[in-house]
């Protein structure tokens, strides 16, 4: 399986606890 699923789920969940970062979101609010 070329898609590394459990992989992708530790990315999303860093992912979402740096939007709960506040200088995280505005930065991607920035962009």
């Amino acid at each position: 399986m070329p898609f590394d699923l459990k992989n992708y789920q530790k990315k999303q969940i860093k992912f979402e606890k740096e939007i709960k970062n506040p200088y995280i979101y505005i930065t991607l609010i920035g962009l």
